[in-house]
């Protein structure tokens, strides 16, 4: 842990730097602070470094920012700024603010890695935060979560979330979730983007239940299911997908299971013949557009379409739908 005079100093260079986007044109400075303020910041950056288990100076700053434009954002303009280019230890989960969006240096420069079984980012009740270009590690508790995002006291709006890398235990974690979007009551999720997210070796790689209008593009799945079950295990409404599914997953594996309606789904899902491509609710409306390739071998090794009934599927390899 750092000593007070080095946190001292990193308060005074995050309180000097300004947020690289706002919904402002002009961003609000991040003013120092002094006296009891400055006693105030250094306790709350010294309990955040000790949560990160964070060793190096400029992490230090990147938490004593953190803590900064929380504060900055009770204005309503939000602060995005940069996550340094280095591997952190998230020993607990980490709750992301409202209008706070977290931008990394990229899914092979920005690591974060869970030591700890539970989410390691969450999205709880807020609008216009996000998280981008890093790479989250679950390690091999099976209770890790990647993202969890919940609607519980009112609707969460407007969160971006892109250039991501969730990378899981394998079969040695069974249980562990990449992306989990939950909601409670009348509250909703809604107006969400997940651009080019990547989950491998994730068991349950996307858990949604009650979200609506969100979109989902991009997105690769490689290696899921080490107990069956499905790689989008969704109940929502009017949700947008576009990716591809793949692996050699348990027996009885789902690649996309819907059990809600009016979505729209364009996939690739090869995931092999013991599993199945879809799952969706009977006459739920829903719309897909699948292809499941075949690159090696004969036709028998194709994934099958699964339960479609009364929905509108377009399949790519049956010239008879």
């Amino acid at each position: 842990m750092m000593d007070r005079r080095t946190l001292v100093h990193a308060l005074t260079k995050a309180a000097s730097l300004v947020p690289l986007i706002s919904s402002s044109a002009k961003a609000p400075a991040i003013q120092p602070a002094n006296g009891r303020t400055l006693q105030r910041k250094v306790d709350e950056v010294s309990s955040l470094a000790d949560r990160l288990d964070i060793q190096d100076f400029d992490d230090v700053a990147f938490a004593a920012r953190l803590s900064f434009d929380h504060a900055n954002t009770a204005n309503g303009r939000g602060v995005s700024f940069r996550v340094p280019p280095r591997v952190m230890i998230l020993k607990e989960p980490l709750r992301v603010p409202d209008r706070i969006v977290l931008v990394g240096s990229g899914i092979r420069d920005t690591i974060f890695q869970a030591m700890h079984d539970g989410p390691m980012f969450i999205f709880s009740d807020v609008e216009h935060a996000g998280l981008s270009h890093a790479r989250l590690g679950l390690g091999e508790l099976p209770g890790t979560q990647g993202i969890q995002i919940e609607a519980r006291k009112r609707d969460v709006r407007r969160l971006t979330f892109a250039e991501i890398e969730i990378a899981g235990g394998g079969s040695r974690a069974k249980g562990q979730i990449g992306v989990s979007a939950t909601t409670s009551g009348r509250n909703i999720v809604s107006e969400c983007t997940f651009d080019r997210l990547i989950l491998t070796e994730v068991d349950r790689p996307v858990v949604e239940r009650g979200p609506e209008g969100n979109e989902w593009t991009r997105f690769v799945v490689d290696q899921f299911g080490y107990r069956g079950g499905a790689a989008f295990d969704c109940v929502s409404h009017a949700n947008h997908y576009q990716g591809r599914i793949a692996g050699s997953p348990g027996d009885g594996a789902i690649g996309f299971r819907q059990g809600g309606r009016h979505n729209m789904m364009l996939l690739r899902v090869d995931i092999g013949n013991n599993a199945r491509a879809l799952d969706l609710a009977p006459n739920a409306r829903n719309i897909a557009l699948i292809q499941r390739p075949s690159e090696v071998g004969p036709p028998a090794v194709q994934t099958p379409l699964g339960q479609i009934g009364g929905n509108r599927v377009i399949d790519g390899d049956d010239p008879t739908r």
